[in-house]
């Protein structure tokens, strides 16, 4: 999920307004860190165990770790091709694609496509534009 979108389950669960700031109940229940950026600016880090918790209770399903293994590389390869791109070096690109399960291409796919990538795996390696 992105940040945005923990963001609104952290205001859904009562434990964020829409400050941004976290609620008294977050405060109480030790559900976060304050740690300000350099610059003096409020962050807040919250306790991953416990907000998994809370999001499980409210009948957000959890990852598997096989699934958790495909988001991964579906970020590595985003990047890779990224870096490909950049830096002219398409190898860099298949070398990230070299071994990954053909079994896990529908997976990777649904997770490259909801992290707004056009990248897609299928016979060969695509980065479609």
């Amino acid at each position: 999920m992105s940040a945005i979108a923990i963001g609104r389950k952290l205001t859904d669960l009562g434990l964020r307004i829409a400050a941004k700031e976290p609620t008294e109940k977050a405060k109480a229940e030790d559900y976060y860190r304050f740690t300000p950026m350099k610059d003096g600016t409020p962050s807040y880090l919250w306790n991953q165990v416990k907000v998994a918790a809370l999001l499980r209770e409210a009948g957000m399903p959890q990852l598997s770790n096989q699934e958790a293994d495909t988001y991964e590389t579906a970020k590595m390869l985003i990047n890779a091709a990224k870096q490909a791109d950049e830096t002219g070096q398409a190898k860099l690109f298949y070398f990230a694609f070299d071994g990954i399960p053909e079994r896990d291409y529908p997976q990777i796919n649904r997770y490259v496509a909801q992290l707004g990538s056009a990248l897609r795996l299928g016979d060969e390696p695509t980065k479609e534009q």
